[in-house]
């Protein structure tokens, strides 16, 4: 658990947990949150190469609203500021690419808004019992518990793919385990070309190849930033070209330069997250 210093007058109180076993293939980390703000606070949200999954609940810990609001956000590739206030809890579930397929049942995403109700994607049955697993009456970390079994009944089912969208998976996480990789050499490791891969990228993850290496390369130099390497070997271990290369794409992506981004002081909120996500900083 960690609390904001009280000088700020706000509240908050986190969990949080990487995902391993079988169910580790498909969720990386989950992240619960209650916050009682004092005024409204304006976040921001950075691109990643995790499918989130949110439920949002209005009041406290103790009596939130009886239905939360489920929200599924998809890979962005540009930076969004978002405006939170009052209590509430939150639970996330940051899923990987293939997670995202078996959560959606194999649907196509292609054209979806970035943030989308989650029941129009799993129907208000499937979403509806991720409300009530979600529920944070117990405590976060029963929460967290009542979530993963959730995960792991829904995703683990193993539905019936479509060949060309469990192909975009895989490419996407060999992406995820080598952000410096060529998207050609990816390409050419599942025989196809590097248009086909773009297409299924649309198609299936609403991204490119390109959105998504470049996410996935800036949460792979917040993480080398965090355990104090240097920007210049930050740049060079993340896979830019040099580093003016990074601060283009740091200012693309997160509206700062590296330095200003990486010395931004924690929040609970990103404490949080980089305990789900082994270092990465999704919000600031």
């Amino acid at each position: 658990m960690t609390r904001e210093p009280p000088e700020t007058d706000d509240t908050w109180t986190v969990a949080a947990r990487r995902v391993d076993g079988p169910l580790g293939e498909l969720v990386t980390g989950l992240v619960a949150v209650h916050a009682d703000l004092r005024r409204p606070r304006s976040m921001l949200a950075v691109p990643t190469g995790a499918t989130v999954v949110h439920v949002h609940f209005g009041g406290d810990a103790r009596h939130p609203s009886d239905v939360g609001t489920s929200l599924l956000s998809g890979i962005r590739g540009e930076p969004a500021r978002r405006d939170v206030a009052g209590p509430f809890v939150g639970v996330f579930a940051l899923l990987t690419p293939l997670g995202a397929l078996e959560l959606t049942c194999g649907q196509a995403m292609q054209g979806q808004a970035d943030c989308i109700g989650l029941d129009a994607v799993i129907g208000g049955q499937g979403s509806r019992g991720l409300s009530q697993a979600a529920q944070a009456d117990a405590g976060l970390h029963e929460s967290l518990d009542r979530v993963g079994r959730w995960l792991e009944s829904w995703l683990l089912r193993r539905r019936a793919m479509p060949p060309a969208a469990l192909r975009t998976a895989r490419a996407c996480a060999e992406l995820m385990r080598d952000g410096c990789g060529s998207i050609e050499s990816v390409a050419t490791n599942y025989a196809i070309t590097r248009r086909q891969l773009e297409r299924d990228m649309r198609r299936w993850m609403n991204t490119t190849p390109k959105g998504f290496s470049h996410a996935v390369r800036l949460q792979h130099a917040c993480r080398l930033a965090g355990r104090g390497h240097k920007l210049s070997e930050v740049a060079a271990g993340a896979g830019y070209a040099d580093q003016a290369h990074m601060t283009r794409e740091f200012r693309r992506l997160t509206q700062m330069t590296p330095g200003e981004f990486t010395r931004l002081p924690p929040t609970p909120l990103s404490i949080a997250f980089g305990r789900a996500d082994a270092g990465g900083r999704p919000y600031a």
